[in-house]
């Protein structure tokens, strides 16, 4: 084992400005890995019993893929991930009513180039959108209905400062290659002691065992760069060290 260092209290300065952290290109990630799971039974008198087939969610916890079982019917399906059975028939090129295919993977979310989202998508081994390349016409509503996210969530994976910004879409520019996930962090991060302004935005925190360069920007909405600005003491090639204040 190596010497214990004792470290003073880090206080990470996250950002002054009303506005919150301004975008600067989306962050380098390494692609997250699906999440697999069951669904839950859903509250609707159309689904009996719950389905039973494999779920492929994304890094937000969304359904973007269902695997189906003997019994699933199309109608069943499209009610526990509460879509039209027209709208999951036309995601894979199905009738309305067509019988399903045990083992058949099934689309949860429209498949392809389409108005509001023409560009090229990038995904990992489960199929699930990475990251993706904006068209001159692409829109916020476009992108965010292809790959199944909310605005929200389309703005912490690119760690910009949206829940401040209501409406602001300057990131959705032609040619920005943005991320559609996030990467996986520590559950301990983010427990730290913030320090807000009078506008109650948090402009210094202190951080803790699990605190990272991604899990900071997706808390408070800053890239690693602007980190790093903001606090010249921090590598970006070294782990945050923990600190109490």
């Amino acid at each position: 084992m190596g010497r214990t260092l004792v470290r003073p209290a880090l206080i990470v300065a996250l950002s002054l400005g009303l506005a919150g952290c301004s975008y600067t290109g989306a962050p380098s990630q390494t692609e997250p890995a699906a999440v697999k799971t069951t669904p839950s039974t859903v509250a609707s008198s159309t689904v009996k019993p719950a389905l039973s087939g494999e779920t492929v969610r994304d890094s937000f916890g969304n359904a973007d893929f269902y695997t189906p079982v003997t019994g699933d019917t199309l109608s069943a399906v499209a009610a526990a991930y509460k879509l039209s059975e027209a709208k999951l028939a036309g995601f894979n090129g199905l009738q309305p009513g067509a019988l399903l295919t045990p083992g058949t993977r099934l689309r949860l979310i429209p498949d392809g180039p389409m108005p509001g989202a023409m560009g090229a998508a990038t995904v990992d081994a489960n199929g699930i959108p990475t990251s993706y390349t904006i068209e001159p016409e692409d829109s916020l509503a476009g992108i965010t209905y292809r790959f199944n996210l909310t605005d929200e969530q389309l703005a912490e994976a690119n760690k910009v400062a949206f829940t401040y910004e209501k409406g602001n879409v300057y990131f959705i520019r032609a040619g920005n290659h943005i991320q559609l996930q996030k990467n996986p962090v520590d559950s301990r991060s983010g427990q730290g002691t913030s320090v807000n302004n009078s506008f109650g935005q948090t402009i210094f925190y202190t951080t803790v065992d699990g605190d990272s360069f991604d899990s900071l920007g997706y808390k408070f909405r800053c890239t690693t760069d602007q980190l790093l600005r903001w606090n010249t003491a921090l590598t970006s090639d070294q782990p945050i060290p923990a600190g109490t204040k």
